[in-house]
């Protein structure tokens, strides 16, 4: 259990890390292009590929907790007896094989 911990927290700071180089890269870029009239080509790229992976891993962490942040609140307007439904687990949802 004790690596879950670390996968967790090691994810968590990968996607900071992550967002502080996006971040980082774009108002640099921004500062250099209306400041002195020149950029990095780069920059863009490189900040597309920070926020493609962000996006995976935010997913796979997202995933890892049962959270989502647009379902999220539509799931807490649902009567207590559709929260029920919506939260079984997969496995126990009706499929084609099982009839």
């Amino acid at each position: 259990m004790a690596d879950q911990g670390l996968l967790s927290r090691a994810l968590n700071a990968l996607i900071v890390f992550l967002m502080v180089v996006m971040v980082i890269m774009v108002f640099g870029n921004v500062v250099l292009r209306f400041g002195f009239h020149s950029g990095l080509p780069q920059s863009e790229e490189l900040s597309r590929f920070a926020f493609i992976w962000l996006t995976f891993i935010a997913a796979v962490v997202g995933v890892r907790e049962g959270t989502h942040l647009g379902m999220e609140t539509v799931v807490k307007r649902l009567p207590i007896a559709g929260r029920k439904v919506w939260e079984r687990p997969p496995s126990a949802a009706p499929t084609e094989r099982g009839k």
